[in-house]
């Protein structure tokens, strides 16, 4: 952080060619970008003074990735948290390892979701690297898909349809902190899931025990 705001009076979200390098975690709203300078005989290029670019208007996540060739109702990618900036840009705060599936229904559906109501978990299948929790994830779409929940991958690896989060304590814990205090802040939040090859399995036929 030294390097980009030596004198500490800054804070907020900062970027640099468009990764995020640094959170003050104040939950300010600010979002900076870090601009690289050259020196006139392009042999060096440093960081400059961070420009505040936009505030967070909202955050959103989502879950990207593709169908398992050999179980098409296993889904495996990426989850990343994004913020919404008041400049219309967005912004990827971070990116962890995720999964859907192979389970009950497997993997959720693609589209639109609402994601809400933060808990502190205990329970084994939501648990990994000593950290446990979950939101609720609610279809915006007709589907008879319900119970459905984002929370970190324990137990065997995969899920009854919910999206499972597999990364390090730290992430985790960075992770919780992030969308449940958005969640504080905005009521909800939004997911869009993309999963290429996605059956799209709407479900009724088997409900989750959300207690995997």
């Amino acid at each position: 952080m030294n390097k980009v705001d030596p004198e500490g009076k800054a804070s907020g979200d900062y970027y640099l060619n468009g990764f995020h390098v640094y959170d003050d975690g104040l939950n300010d709203r600010k979002i900076y970008e870090i601009p690289l300078i050259e020196n006139y005989l392009r042999t060096r290029i440093t960081w400059g003074r961070p420009v505040l670019v936009a505030n967070e208007r909202s955050i959103k996540l989502s879950f990207s990735g593709i169908a398992n060739d050999l179980r098409p109702s296993l889904a495996e990618g990426t989850v990343s948290v994004i913020q919404e900036g008041t400049n219309g840009r967005e912004y990827t705060k971070m990116i962890i390892s995720g999964v859907g599936g192979p389970y009950g229904n497997g993997a959720p559906q693609n589209g639109e979701y609402s994601v809400d109501t933060p808990r502190i978990r205990a329970e084994s299948g939501f648990t990994k690297n000593r950290v446990g929790f979950s939101y609720n994830l609610n279809p915006l779409f007709d589907t008879k898909r319900k119970y459905l929940r984002i929370h970190p991958d324990g137990n065997s690896p995969g899920t009854l349809g919910c999206v499972g989060l597999n990364a390090s304590e730290k992430d985790l814990k960075t992770f919780f902190i992030a969308v449940s205090s958005s969640i504080a802040r905005y009521g909800e939040i939004r997911m869009t899931i993309d999963i290429q090859g996605n059956p799209n399995n709407s479900g009724g036929a088997t409900i989750p025990n959300i207690n995997e």
